[in-house]
């Protein structure tokens, strides 16, 4: 039985449904991703797991995006200077 059949067995008579959260944290740049609990009988290991979008907010206004900086620098006055 390899992860995902495990992941479907373990979570198949689980209500109300749950969500659980999966944080890559990379050297330049991190990621986050869900799954839905219980998992759907027709989903598969590509369409389980979904990409968040997460705002970032730079320079010139509102960004949307899967990746994310993973190096975040606050001055000494609280600012965000990333």
């Amino acid at each position: 039985m390899n992860y995902f059949e495990k992941l479907r067995s373990v979570a198949a008579g689980r209500r109300p449904s749950a969500r659980v959260i999966g944080i890559d944290l990379g050297t330049t740049n991190s990621t986050v991703a869900v799954v839905t609990l219980p998992l759907p009988t027709d989903s598969n290991p590509e369409t389980a797991c979904s990409d968040l979008s997460i705002e970032q907010m730079t320079l010139s206004g509102p960004t949307y995006s899967t990746l994310v900086p993973s190096v975040v620098a606050i001055d000494s006055a609280g600012q965000d200077t990333s």
